[in-house]
This record gives C-alpha cells, sequence and structure tokens, in this order.
C-alpha cells in the first residue's frame, strides 16, 4: 500500500494513488492529473475537464462541441435570446440575423 506516488510512470504518463493505495497509471485521455477514481482533475492544455472528462476548448465562444478541432464545432450552444445559431456546412456557429431567421 502506498501513500504516495511518484507524479510520473518514467514515459511521461501521470500517476495517481487509488482509494485502495495503489499506485496507477492515469489513462483518461489528454488528463494532466488524474483523481483518486482515474478520473481527470486537471486536464493537458487546450483542454476542460467536465465530470472527469477532458474536453477540447473550442476557439468559439458559440460552439459547445468541438471532439476533432478546436476551429471545428459539431454542436452550437442555444441561445438565451437574441438571434438562433445554427451550424453551417464548415463546422463553424453563425447567428442567423434579420428576417432570415423568422417564419410566417
Amino acid at each position: 500500500m502506498c501513500t504516495r506516488c511518484r507524479e510520473f510512470d518514467g514515459t511521461g504518463r501521470t500517476v495517481y494513488t487509488a482509494p485502495n493505495g495503489a499506485c496507477r497509471l492515469c489513462l483518461a485521455a489528454n488528463c494532466r492529473t488524474c483523481r483518486p477514481d482515474g478520473k481527470c482533475a486537471e486536464c493537458k492544455f487546450g483542454f476542460k475537464a467536465v465530470n472527469g472528462v477532458c474536453q477540447r476548448v473550442c476557439k468559439d465562444v458559440r460552439c459547445l462541441a468541438c471532439p476533432a478541432a478546436a476551429n471545428k464545432c459539431t454542436r452550437c450552444l442555444s441561445p438565451s435570446g437574441g438571434f438562433p445559431i445554427y451550424l453551417d456546412l464548415n463546422g463553424q456557429c453563425k447567428a442567423v440575423s434579420g428576417d432570415r431567421g423568422r417564419r410566417g
């Protein structure tokens, strides 16, 4: 049983102390530091931890998800007021402006 594990395993992968005291490799993708349950506590640059999983930080503030590249969105945020936002064919979140967004 360990009271503290080495920070790295010698190959650059991080190590964490599991609840049973064993030293375990942090296998969470794009993770810098793991929690005792093996989920991510701190992600590598360009990623953020959401419920223990590292997600890419998107360049567009209107983008909700960009798993392949920071500048290519797969889901846009739903606006709270203002014009609706849509995802164009290039993976960019665009605001519908003027009468183009209205039906009637």
